[in-house]
């Protein structure tokens, strides 16, 4: 008896020595564990997003339910992800909603720039109570998709950055003749066409290689990215467009939704939509930090004194014929009606 309680010490020691006692206790309650991905590497809006959502989950819970997030495309890109999702072989993922479009094309018309006319339309956009979100979770219910949509967060404002000089309007991509990386939506290559650039799309953790070896000659995303993908390094001219604030949907797995009992497919779902709201507000001091760490490096060259309306008018016609053509008018509606 002696003996058997000093082995059972020395292994309660140990384990708090080698910081495994937690992990095995949260192993022994975790009724389910859930793979959650991100294409982006951290320190970003989206981690920022899907570590609340950890945290949440696993403290509401109570260990029922933990959750492992994935970084830097380890479940792949953002088109995979949602054919794994699709499959039940990915659990969640955050991605970019000019990508799940390609699933719900009603989306698109969140891609045309200038949508959201300040931070704060966008945030009561986006939000869980809003009439915006709840009339995107119907789109996707209906279209019977096998991902449930319980959040919606950004990476934040996008910005422009190319290697061959200072933006300040349209014009200046038409002369400096740029190739664009944008990501997987016509409407995204719409717009960027007349904004005069040579749209091209590929994932982002792809800009940096395809920047040094002259495939592009510049992208456009949120600051926080720009940083962290170093793509300021090959694309110097960082230009303050702000031209779009993206959407970016939290989905769940079908598959995975149906495994869970009632009570914590609430808890999902309220964590999914505060992920998102945790975003949004993550992403504005994200950007700047971002931006201020650019200028910092002496490597980039930061442009403010853009012509945000020379931009805008290149796409104003494009609202309402847009979401015609998607059948968005809803969406479209909906969206404005928030503008105040």
């Amino acid at each position: 008896m002696r003996i058997q309680f000093r082995v059972i010490i020395l292994a309660v020691v140990l384990a708090v020595m080698g910081g495994l006692l937690p992990a095995t206790v949260e192993a022994a309650r975790g009724e389910f564990t859930l793979s959650v991905g991100t294409e982006t590497a951290g320190n970003d809006p989206y981690t920022a997003a899907l570590e609340h959502f950890k945290k949440e989950m696993e403290q509401a819970t109570g260990g029922r339910i933990l959750v492992n997030i994935y970084p830097k495309q380890q479940l792949g890109t953002e088109q995979s992800m949602m054919e794994g999702m699709r499959a039940g072989s990915v659990d969640a993922a955050i991605v970019g909603g000019p990508n799940f479009a390609a699933f719900v094309p009603e989306m698109g018309i969140l891609s045309v720039s200038y949508l959201f006319k300040s931070p704060d339309h966008f945030k009561r956009a986006m939000g869980p109570d809003s009439p915006v979100f709840k009339h995107l979770q119907g789109l996707v219910g209906e279209k019977k998709i096998g991902m449930r949509l319980i959040g919606l967060g950004t990476i934040g404002i996008r910005w422009y950055a190319n290697r061959k000089g200072p933006v300040r309007s349209p014009e200046d991509i038409t002369k400096l003749g740029l190739r664009t990386r944008v990501m997987g939506s016509p409407i995204e290559r719409e717009v960027w066409s007349a904004f005069g650039a040579a749209p091209v799309t590929m994932p982002m953790p792809e800009v940096y290689t395809a920047g040094r070896q002259g495939v592009v000659d510049a992208a456009e995303n949120g600051p926080s990215l720009l940083y962290t993908y170093k793509v300021y390094e090959v694309f110097p001219y960082v230009s303050k467009t702000e031209h779009q604030w993206l959407v970016a949907p939290i989905l769940i797995s079908e598959k995975t939704w149906a495994k869970l009992p009632a009570d914590l497919q609430a808890a999902v779902a309220k964590a999914g939509a505060e992920a998102g709201v945790v975003s949004i507000d993550a992403s504005q001091k994200m950007t700047a930090d971002a931006v201020e760490a650019m200028r910092k490096s002496g490597k980039a060259t930061i442009v403010t004194d853009v012509d945000q309306d020379a931009f805008r008018r290149r796409v104003a016609h494009l609202y309402d014929r847009v979401a015609k053509e998607l059948k968005a008018e809803e969406l479209l509606r909906l969206v404005r009606s928030l503008e105040k």
